[in-house]
């Protein structure tokens, strides 16, 4: 996006009145959004909002920025489409984003398939790197960087900001050091990670998570390490600190010094392809063609 990301914390709390409510409609935590606003009247040089027992309300100068950032964001919105549309007219191919935790190799075989559909188009594979920092930017950059991607997806902060057709699920397993006394099972039970530390997303961004939470609740001694998503850093760490990461059967090569083992959770996220809310016309032709087998 070209404006800063700030402003939608900024549009939902002068919306809703409420650091809370405009947390969930952000699939985010109210403290998360205090330190936005604070960090975006920091740039303004100037208060935007006022704190009271009944709510949170624009000052004066929050007013003025409001109408402004309404501008901003419809203008915004209508640069990249105009953007996104000037690129595909001078190109002629479907690219796919490829990186280590998103493989475009399952998209191979779908083009093998369905892109005979679209002669005239060549398929493009475009590196990008898995960094968490800049996977929403990602995201709303699809159709630009790239127009699809292949893997797993349930997280309610993406699909705020990408369109997801699932394929099918993959098993949830647990990454486990390979010097760990649990490396040598090939099933790993909950009644396994007594008094051990696991690492897995945070609450309330993926149904997947949730539930592995719960199940974890009712270990005893268990410590659970959060992360706000994933990246080569999170396997990294997972075998500098000796603990056990959740994971998926599909990144079961993503970390040599780690080994994939399934569990007795019975456990499995959403597969499938990321692609742009507004997809370009080829792009969307192909969508609907793969869902209308997978239906």
């Amino acid at each position: 996006m070209l404006y800063n990301r700030y402003l939608n914390a900024f549009l939902e709390v002068a919306e809703t009145g409420s650091f809370t409510k405009a947390g969930t409609r952000l699939h985010t935590s109210s403290t998360a959004i205090m330190k936005q606003l604070d960090n975006l009247e920091s740039e303004v040089g100037c208060k935007l909002l006022s704190r009271t027992h009944q709510g949170v309300r624009l000052t004066e100068a929050g007013n003025v920025i409001l109408e402004y950032a309404k501008l901003l964001v419809s203008y915004s919105e209508k640069a990249e489409s105009e953007a996104r549309e000037t690129i595909r007219k001078k190109t002629r191919h479907v690219s796919v984003g490829s990186s280590i935790l998103y493989p475009c190799t399952p998209f191979i075989s779908l083009w093998t398939s369905y892109g005979m559909q679209f002669p005239e188009w060549s398929l493009q594979v475009v590196p990008f790197d898995d960094k968490h920092s800049e996977i929403l930017d990602l995201l709303d950059n699809l159709g630009i960087a790239f127009d699809m991607m292949i893997g797993v997806c349930d997280a309610k902060s993406w699909l705020d900001h990408c369109e997801f057709l699932q394929l099918g699920s993959v098993e949830q397993c647990l990454a486990v050091p390979r010097n760990d006394p649990l490396a040598g099972k090939s099933l790993i039970r909950l009644s396994d990670l007594a008094g051990r530390t696991v690492m897995l997303m945070h609450r309330g961004d993926s149904d997947t998570v949730d539930r592995i939470h719960e199940l974890l609740g009712t270990v005893s001694g268990v410590h659970i390490e959060e992360t706000s998503t994933y990246d080569l850093d999170v396997f990294n760490k997972a075998e500098t600190i000796d603990a056990l990461l959740v994971t998926t059967r599909i990144w079961e090569h993503v970390h040599p010094g780690l080994t994939t083992i399934s569990t007795d959770w019975n456990i499995s996220v959403p597969y499938g392809i990321i692609f742009a809310k507004k997809p370009f016309e080829q792009v969307r032709k192909l969508i609907d063609l793969i869902r209308e087998s997978y239906a």
